[in-house]
């Protein structure tokens, strides 16, 4: 009997799970930044720096950048040696999405903001930004998402210790974010990080892009004994922002927790019939459970419906004999 219901309900919530996953997966959108030449990444929609945004489009930017850059055949001469962009950047970060990017230089050094928008249903996102350029290194960059503000202090490939400028190689650094987008849309500007601020590798970074001494541990110089200290400055020049990557995902929470033995509520809506199936479950009558979460029919409790099925198909009473 045990056997059946459980063979009974897993299809169930399993098939609803995966049906859930599939429909998640689909509202996420995906942006790759580059040139009208450069190699787009599978799955992702390509932006350039005229892709303006408008209301039918439903994205593009709002501050154009003026500067694009594909990185895919750059090349560096180190002590004689050519090396490539798929030798300087780790392949854990380099790929079709991040070869590329668009910034906006500025004449008096740093970039000037940039902009993008995309229209979302009202919600809340998980949003992805891949910052950087491989073919240059970048130091303080600010990215603010419909107000919530990230900064880089560095994005390069260090190739060597010693002053900053020394630094030849770009980088990629992921930033995500959870965002309110209940106006309906998500906005990235993205720019220099001017504001003064105290980095916990780094130390104090000066305000305005102004040059910043840091000391760090020489451990890995083999004229120096272990321990040796020493301070090197983060150079104004290498100041400046450029975005490779965006994905916005709509934000998902577990609809059912588990904390200190109680089946709660997550983010599933407090209906009570759900109510009544959670306190069921956790009263220990699991039949009743059962029940409770088959009859969760609403579109907005599938997933609470889904999850609750599954808590009780593996609850240990099915398999100890006590039902």
């Amino acid at each position: 009997m045990k056997t059946r219901l459980v063979t009974r309900i897993l299809p169930i919530a399993l098939v609803l799970v995966l049906l859930l996953v599939e429909s998640a997966n689909a509202q996420t959108l995906r942006f790759d930044f580059q040139p009208a030449s450069g190699p787009l990444e599978p799955g992702y929609t390509k932006v350039t720096a005229s892709t303006t945004y408008s209301a039918a489009q439903g994205y593009g930017f709002v501050i154009a950048p003026t500067r694009e850059v594909d990185g895919s055949n750059k090349t560096w001469n180190i002590f004689g040696r050519i090396v490539t962009v798929d030798q300087a950047i780790p392949p854990s970060l380099l790929s079709d999405a991040t070869r590329d990017g668009v910034g906006s230089p500025s004449l008096s050094g740093g970039d000037l903001a940039i902009s993008f928008r995309a229209d979302v249903p009202p919600g809340n996102y998980d949003v992805d930004l891949w910052l950087g350029d491989v073919t240059t290194p970048r130091f303080r960059m600010l990215a603010t998402v419909n107000g919530i503000e990230t900064t880089v202090t560095r994005a390069d490939i260090n190739d060597r210790r010693g002053s900053f400028d020394q630094t030849q190689f770009g980088g990629v650094v992921l930033r995500r974010l959870r965002v309110d987008a209940s106006g309906g849309s998500i906005q990235v500007t993205l720019g220099r990080d001017n504001q003064a601020r105290n980095d916990p590798v780094f130390g104090a970074l000066a305000a305005d892009g102004a040059a910043s001494s840091w000391t760090f541990n020489l451990d890995q110089s083999p004229n120096s004994p272990p321990g040796t200290m020493l301070t090197a400055v983060l150079v104004p020049a290498f100041n400046g922002a450029a975005l490779q990557a965006l994905t916005i995902s709509p934000a998902s929470e577990p609809p059912l927790l588990l904390q200190g033995g109680q089946l709660l509520l997550g983010d599933a809506p407090a209906d009570p019939a759900l109510l009544a199936a959670l306190n069921s479950f956790n009263q220990g009558d699991l039949a009743g459970a059962r029940t409770g979460f088959e009859s969760l029919t609403a579109p907005a409790l599938q997933t609470a419906s889904a999850a609750g099925l599954l808590w009780v198909a593996g609850h240990p009473a099915w398999f100890s004999g006590e039902l």
